[in-house]
């Protein structure tokens, strides 16, 4: 592995277009063409050690630092070797283009491949880029040298200063086995049910044929309840092999949308492909028989659809202006104890109602309490599907302030009720 944390290098080592060596393998090089432009190791703090290089805009041009790496050792096609590195972006601003590129030789001047190109990938932190280098040169015909080449550069616009762009923590790692998780089946939503199957797909992108590879899938439901199950992928896979991996019949805690993640424990690999995260199902409760009551108390059957910045929680009720429950102790409110969030767009389902047994329509009642000073903008209503939420209406038994809403404040908890008419 080469590890280049730039802890020698700075503003104060890296002369304006005058290479500079580092170690036996790296040459460093700094160019730009910015009236203003800098490169500096002080204007944020490193991801790792004390040092981190970081451009800094300075008006109309581009910058670049050019890291020149004796790989003739490697080969594209037989080695898998990837490039990790983190990277600072301290500006979203269309003036910017922050690039990252490699090429497998400047001796032979082959055309620079852009590996990062998207700023808006990057935070006002440090973001870990991890890249298949052997896979990247090989589908661009290229292969490594003794001058492969890493350029990290900055462009900006003649209104543009001081905005920054960093990398640190480069490495360089000859993989001799890379399991990449490339897919995971099953996540998908279900009724009732009190167990799923899921179906992973994983391959070996390294050189080394790999066997008994521990792999972890973890359920985590929107009540908090945590499932985890480790198994095995036995093997062998040989270099480029696919193969999968059951977790068959895998408890289901309740019925209410689940988070899956899976990923695998083998040592020594890219970072990016290591595991699948954040998908997502919902289990859904079917209910076929009256009355149905949700409370809150406990695990909730009532499912929310984050559309933008929701801010639903289930809890104890201890803000300004919801400050306790309706009965018991606990509520679904949006800020158990914070301010109002400015603008969030979300839903609330109940579970589905089968009423195919019922000759009147069934009544529904609930507890309400909102406080809306925006009445431009702010809309709270009961909407009814009854046709499996393919199509929606509005619920009114004349409950709301204005037509189709709730507007203003409630003034403490209110109790409504009235008929899901056409529901029977």
């Amino acid at each position: 592995t080469l590890v280049q944390g730039f802890e020698s290098l700075g503003s104060n080592t890296i002369s304006l277009d005058q290479p500079q060596q580092v170690g036996p393998l790296a040459e460093v090089f700094y160019h730009t063409n910015m009236a203003y432009g800098r490169l500096d190791n002080t204007s944020v703090a490193a991801s790792m050690g004390n040092n981190a290089v970081c451009l800094v805009s300075g008006g109309e041009g581009d910058q670049y630092v050019e890291l020149t790496i004796d790989l003739a050792a490697y080969s594209a096609s037989t080695d898998a070797v990837t490039l990790s590195l983190d990277l600072y972006n301290s500006v979203y601003d269309d003036f910017f283009k922050n690039e990252v590129w490699v090429r497998g030789s400047a001796a032979n001047e082959d055309a620079f491949i852009s590996l990062f190109d998207e700023q808006s990938d990057l935070t006002h932190s440090w973001t870990n880029l991890g890249i298949n280098l052997s896979e990247t040169l090989q589908t661009a015909g290229q292969d490594y040298s003794g001058f492969t080449q890493i350029r990290i550069k900055q462009q900006g616009s003649s209104s543009s200063y001081d905005e920054v762009f960093c990398v640190d923590n480069l490495q360089l790692t000859s993989l001799g086995s890379d399991i990449a998780l490339l897919s995971l089946a099953g996540v998908s939503d279900e009724v009732n049910a009190t167990t799923k199957d899921f179906t992973l797909t994983a391959s070996n992108t390294g050189s080394d044929t790999v066997a008994e590879v521990p792999i972890t899938l973890q359920l985590v439901s929107a009540t908090g309840t945590t499932t985890q199950v480790t198994d095995t992928l036995v093997g062998p896979l040989n270099p480029g092999d696919t193969a999968t991996l059951d977790f068959l019949s895998v408890a289901l805690s309740s019925t209410n949308a689940y988070t899956v993640n899976v990923w695998h424990s083998l040592m020594d690999d890219l970072p990016a492909n290591d595991s699948i995260l954040n998908e997502s199902f919902t289990n859904i409760l079917r209910v076929s028989s009256l009355p149905y009551e949700e409370g809150f108390e406990g695990d909730y059957t009532v499912i929310e659809e984050d559309y933008f910045n929701s801010s639903w929680e289930v809890g104890a009720p201890t803000g300004q202006v919801i400050a306790a429950a309706y009965s018991g102790t606990q509520a679904m409110v949006t800020q158990l104890s914070g301010a109002l969030v400015a603008a969030e767009e979300s839903e609330l389902y109940t579970p589905f109602f089968d009423f195919s047994g019922l000759t009147t329509d069934p009544e529904i009642s609930f507890a309400l309490q909102y406080d809306l000073p925006n009445d431009d903008f702010q809309l709270l209503q009961w909407e009814i599907s009854l046709d499996s939420g393919n199509n929606w209406s509005v619920l009114d038994n004349g409950w709301y302030d204005v037509e189709d809403s709730w507007i203003g404040s409630s003034q403490g908890w209110q109790q409504y009720q009235g008929p899901l008419t056409g529901a029977a």
